[in-house]
């Protein structure tokens, strides 16, 4: 794993993993993870985006977390137990947060390219350009 992407995940990864540690008891078996794990890397996938976008000054609706869940129909406990599973089986947290970050990365290229699409200079710049 790349060392910058590594140092923007690990801070999301702690503020996760301890809300799930101080998340308490659960009524889901210990040892495996309540949600699947697809859907799970789907919810990681937008709530980095949707944190990403907060930080570029974008102002999303107040519960975007709840909100997230409820899209992908998981519950606050179902999500918490599984990132306490993810917490006890390090291996399995880093093959999930692979893929999250690969997702990550495949919407971030798929928007640029959308955006080289969409983008056309103007004259000037053209003919600067030549």
């Amino acid at each position: 794993m790349n060392r910058t992407r590594l140092l923007y995940v690990i801070p999301l990864v702690l503020s996760l993993s301890g809300s799930a540690v101080l998340g308490g008891c659960s009524a889901f078996e210990p040892g495996q993870a309540s949600v699947p794990d697809s859907t799970l890397v789907e919810i990681l996938v937008d709530l980095h985006i949707a944190g990403a976008r907060e930080r570029l000054g974008y102002e999303g609706p107040d519960g975007i977390r709840d909100s997230i869940l409820v899209q992908h129909g998981v519950d606050e406990e179902a999500f918490r137990a599984s990132l306490d599973y993810y917490v006890e089986d390090s291996r399995a947290y880093v093959i999930l947060y692979r893929e999250v970050l690969d997702r990550i990365v495949a919407e971030q290229s798929r928007m640029g390219e959308q955006l080289r699409r969409q983008w056309k200079p103007d004259s000037t710049v053209s003919a600067i350009a030549e």
